[in-house]
């Protein structure tokens, strides 16, 4: 189980510098031509889901390998933070409990 406190202070120092403070976007997504930003919080239609172990399912690959479900998006710059072993199994887990938390 992932702790949202744990997880708000990870995403501070490693993941707002893009997704903004408490997820709401910060810089343009790479090769967008609309200038669209990597919100988390409202959560991106594609990624959240209904069931909550497929919405924690969903961000785990993405934070994990840097891919969304679908796969590889070449527009897409997030570093796989897992694979780089940037964070631990239980950070990861911490980010998503924190992300969810943002997203009811």
């Amino acid at each position: 189980q992932g702790d949202p406190a744990s997880g708000q202070t990870l995403f501070a120092s490693k993941c707002q510098g893009c997704h903004g403070p408490q997820a709401t976007g910060g810089v343009a997504n790479p090769g967008s031509n609309a200038g669209t930003v990597p919100a988390l919080n409202p959560i991106t239609p594609g990624l959240k889901n209904a069931d909550p172990k497929t919405f924690a399912y969903n961000l785990d690959l993405f934070i994990e390998h840097g891919s969304t479900p679908a796969g590889t998006n070449p527009l897409v710059s997030m570093l796989p933070f897992g694979d780089k072993s940037m964070l631990t199994p239980q950070q990861i887990a911490d980010v998503i409990a924190y992300i969810m938390s943002l997203n009811p």
